[in-house]
């Protein structure tokens, strides 16, 4: 069973409105977003805390044991262990190659069906068989960035896995991991159909940029429906404050059966130009709200 990851988004821009003694923000896009001084009424969508965006770790051990197979047709064997607490059932893996000089050469994604109780361990092929794989590689290693557990419950570190060429051979380290877990900018939104949203700075720092992510589910089976994106420009956040926005967002109408909307920043810009990225604010796997 062999799948790849995606999350389609409709993509917009926005800038800011002029108010007294103030200039408009502008990107490429030019789609305007509505800067108040303060927050006004009240959510109906407020934010709440997802300890997944806390996730700053590993759910198992893995490690590369042999190749299985015959000729051109062998595959890499993983030994995995599972180390999340929990009986797993299905989980997300993707395999990397590196050449022998550590330099990253490749990855591919692989799902997998596999009941596997806490503490267990199982070897699988995972993976391309010898004669797909780049002839340079001599080493591969494998990491989970999602798994299904047999309550129904999931858990998912999209920062395990970013946007190839990026990941070290050996993994991302663990303080680049905790550097980008957490929320610095948590958002409540006003209403299904409106795209007022109110966003609050976490963070000691003042927000210059940052993206905004609205995501729709249904209320019957949590179902999510579509999602959107939206980056603010000039956004001049002071630490702790809080200010409405409204995401003028073009050609995207709210699915009907949605029920269920919440808001999340996956990247940050600051005013001293340093960046923040929680890329499981963004993930393909997100989950409706707690509770």
């Amino acid at each position: 069973m062999i799948g790849i990851l995606g999350l389609g988004l409709s993509l917009v821009a926005c800038q800011g409105e002029k108010t007294a003694g103030d200039t408009a923000a502008s990107n490429s896009a030019a789609a305007p977003s509505t800067k108040t001084a303060g927050p006004t009424g009240t959510p109906k969508f407020v934010h709440k805390k997802d300890p997944i965006n806390d996730e700053a770790g590993r759910k198992v051990e893995t490690k590369f044991v042999k190749m299985e197979g015959t000729g051109d047709d062998a595959m890499p064997v993983f030994a995995i262990t599972n180390k999340s607490g929990k009986r797993m059932k299905s989980a997300q893996t993707w395999i990397f190659y590196y050449d022998k000089d550590g330099k990253y050469l490749d990855r591919y994604p692989h799902s997998i069906i596999r009941d596997l109780k806490d503490g267990d361990t199982a070897e699988v092929p995972l993976g391309r068989k010898k004669k797909e794989i780049n002839k340079e590689a001599t080493t591969y290693e494998v990491e989970l960035s999602r798994i299904d557990f047999d309550d129904g419950s999931n858990w998912y570190n999209d920062d395990l896995v970013p946007n190839s060429p990026s990941r070290p051979k050996g993994g991302v380290p663990a303080d680049e991991l905790k550097a980008h877990a957490g929320e610095k900018v948590t958002v409540d939104v006003y209403a299904l159909d409106s795209f007022k949203v109110r966003l609050k700075n976490e963070s000691d720092k003042e927000v210059k940029r940052c993206e905004v992510m609205l995501y729709y589910w249904d209320d019957k089976n949590k179902r999510k429906l579509d999602t959107i994106s939206a980056g603010l420009d000039d956004v001049g956040l002071k630490p702790g404050e809080t200010r409405d926005f409204t995401l003028e967002v073009e050609d995207f109408k709210v699915p009907p059966e949605a029920k269920i909307v919440a808001g999340t920043v996956p990247t940050v810009t600051f005013a001293d130009s340093t960046k923040f990225e929680n890329r499981k604010l963004r993930s393909f796997d997100r989950q409706p709200p707690p509770g």
